[in-house]
């Protein structure tokens, strides 16, 4: 997940009772995030909540997994995260993966079962699955919960995501704790980046100086920086499946694979570029964006994803561009 991965965490380990009630677990008593360490280093949930539930009182072992997008590698994770849990503890956690945003006809599946060969060893698991952009996205700010702002920026909308925005600032400047205030403004750009890179998020959420000044997305910056190359590389390798095995019929499915990587990297790459100069410059232009879709090469992408997070100013970058 990258960048989204962090604001993930970050949220689940500070607001998780919210993601409980996000989930369908409203009746939260009180609740403590727990450390991992139970999953092998590399095979890390992204979160486990231990929660006491209104008449309930033995406490239960909640697992949190967070997808940008639907992947059928995630119901593995799921499957590891479930099993380890109860070797470790002797008790089945609940289950819940969140998605973020939609991908194409993709779905995570909502259980698994596994049989042995001879058929004597019979497995089945099932959990819940979260699809942010089936919530309404107003009932989730109607709630009241200035946590859930960040998850609400990505459901379903029926008005205008421009009222969105600052409904999720509106209610985010209610919370009373100011370091964590500014942590939640921070995710919400980067979780709205994912849907609305159109709107000048910075500005909608409180001024671009402002929110670069926020430590939490500063700690961030290097990942946000990344997130055309690393996105770029993810979706590219999806494309170079999908469209190599179509042009392998006719080139070769290795030389169709290569060649729908690399557009795909490339993609990612210049998008990343162009959001990022959007979020650090006022004055980006679309003559600018013309001249950026042009540059064909993910290489020299990369490098001005450089160069744009390192200038102090736009006319800097675009000297440096034209250079």
């Amino acid at each position: 997940m990258g960048i989204y991965d962090r604001g993930s965490k970050w949220l689940i380990q500070h607001f998780g009772d919210v993601l409980l009630r996000l989930a369908g677990f409203g009746n939260v008593v009180r609740w403590k995030p727990l450390q991992a360490e139970v999953i092998s280093p590399g095979q890390l949930p992204d979160g486990l909540i231990e929660a006491w539930l209104e008449g309930d009182p033995e406490p239960h072992l909640f697992i949190f997994e967070i997808g940008t997008y639907p992947e059928t590698r995630l119901t593995e994770q799921l499957i590891r995260d479930a099993l380890t849990v109860f070797l470790d503890r002797r008790v089945l956690p609940e289950v819940v993966a969140v998605l973020l945003r939609p991908r194409g006809r993709l779905k995570v599946a909502h259980g698994a079962h596994q049989s042995s060969r001879l058929a004597t060893t019979e497995l089945r698991l099932r959990w819940r699955v979260v699809e942010l952009w089936n919530l309404s996205a107003e009932a989730l700010l109607a709630l009241g919960l200035p946590g859930l702002a960040p998850w609400a920026v990505l459901g379903r909308l029926t008005g205008s995501p421009v009222d969105l925005i600052r409904d999720c600032r509106e209610l985010i400047d209610q919370h009373p704790d100011p370091l964590e205030r500014e942590s939640l403004l921070a995710i919400t750009w980067v979780f709205g980046s994912l849907r609305y890179n159109d709107l000048d998020l910075p500005a909608l959420l409180g001024g671009r100086e402002k929110m670069l000044e926020i430590p939490l997305f500063q700690e961030l910056s290097e990942e946000f920086l990344a997130k055309g190359i690393t996105l770029g590389r993810e979706e590219g390798y999806t494309l170079g499946l999908e469209k190599g095995l179509t042009q392998g019929r006719e080139e070769g499915i290795t030389l169709g694979e290569e060649k729908g990587v690399e557009k795909g990297i490339t993609v990612g790459v210049r998008q990343g570029l162009i959001t990022l100069l959007k979020a650090r410059f006022a004055d980006f232009t679309p003559q600018l964006e013309r001249e950026i879709e042009a540059v064909p090469s993910h290489e020299r992408l990369e490098d001005l994803i450089r160069v744009a997070s390192a200038c102090g100013s736009l006319a800097e970058f675009d000297r440096i561009f034209r250079a």
